[in-house]
């Protein structure tokens, strides 16, 4: 089955852009329905949960999350299993801005596809 990663580079989005970044993520996700692609996400580690949640999409959990010391580490182990990553960011934030160049970096690396939603 085909995986994609549906990630967050970072937990703070400003109120008025939520409702923007889940249309975005269940945009993504209804998209990977329709490929018969399994979807992982970290959505809900940022208390982003696009509901209704549907079959085939999977919550990476925070222990996961937790057992890598580096952002590089965590992304890198999720994109070396990936067929597609892509990443929702707030253009105005430096660190998202550094983890979509580091998810970006990845991805070419290992000849992944990549998108990312900037808001």
């Amino acid at each position: 089955m085909i995986e994609r990663f549906l990630l967050l580079s970072g937990g703070y989005f400003p109120e008025a852009l939520r409702k923007t970044v889940l249309f975005h993520a269940k945009e993504s996700m209804e998209q990977a329905r329709r490929d018969g692609a399994l979807l992982w996400t970290d959505l809900p580690l940022f208390d982003l949960s696009p509901l209704p949640w549907s079959h085939g999409i999977i919550s990476i959990p925070r222990s996961f999350w937790q057992r890598f010391d580096t952002d590089r580490a965590y992304y890198g182990c999720l994109v070396r299993r990936s067929a597609q990553v892509c990443i929702l960011a707030l253009h105005a934030d430096p660190y998202h801005r550094e983890r979509v160049a580091l998810v970006s970096g990845l991805c070419m690396l290992h000849e992944v596809p990549f998108c990312a939603h900037l808001f």
